[in-house]
């Protein structure tokens, strides 16, 4: 498997996927911005269109969650919108605060390997759009539960059954939790260097 194919099947797996429904006309146009917020982050577990990356997240929010950054980061996440396999059934949104033109939630998936993990995300008004910007934190981090569901998930994907994937998987099991915690949030170099670990190219 070419390290490309797996770190999109990782990335499905390890961060919460945000490619966000367009929230905007729905009801009478009027608008209230926790509504607003509040629906933006409910549809981001649901839309499979690729134009929501740059519609409805800003670049730093892309770089933040992809592998990659600027216009590489934009190709990726169009490019993985269209296949919703590690999404959350459903999310939770609450704590909405708003502060002109920004704003901060907490939001709790269903499903996924966040499942029933608390993030706290940071969100910004650019042209009369909210848009995702920032993953802050976990504050309550269950890092036996991230590994476990994440586990499962690489699992049932089936495209990690030989050696190379148990040692990712005792290797996972070994992270301490502030990593996993950081990996949970977009750091990619920590699975880049579990990927040094076990041979994985």
């Amino acid at each position: 498997m070419s390290r490309n194919r797996l770190l999109a099947l990782l990335l499905v797996c390890l961060a919460l996927p945000l490619t966000i429904a367009a929230c905007g006309g729905d009801d009478d146009g009027g608008g209230n911005d926790e509504e607003e917020i509040t629906e933006v982050i409910e549809t981001a577990a649901t839309s499979t269109d690729p134009a929501d990356c740059t519609e409805l997240q800003t670049q730093a929010f892309l770089d933040q969650t992809e592998v990659a950054d600027g216009e590489e980061a934009v190709a990726e996440c169009e490019e993985s919108a269209e296949d919703p396999s590690g999404n959350p059934d459903s999310v939770e949104v609450t704590d909405v605060s708003v502060d002109g033109d920004e704003a901060t939630a907490s939001m709790t998936p269903t499903g996924s390997s966040l499942d029933g993990q608390t993030l706290e995300v940071a969100l910004v008004k650019e042209d009369d759009q909210w848009k995702l910007d920032e993953f802050v934190d976990i504050p309550e981090f269950d890092a036996e539960a991230y590994v476990t569901n994440l586990a499962a998930e690489i699992d049932e994907s089936g495209e990690l059954q030989d050696a190379r994937g148990v040692c990712f998987g005792e290797q996972l099991a070994l992270t301490p939790e502030e990593q996993l915690k950081a990996l949970a949030l977009g750091d990619s170099d920590i699975l880049f260097d579990l990927f040094a670990t076990c041979g994985i190219e």
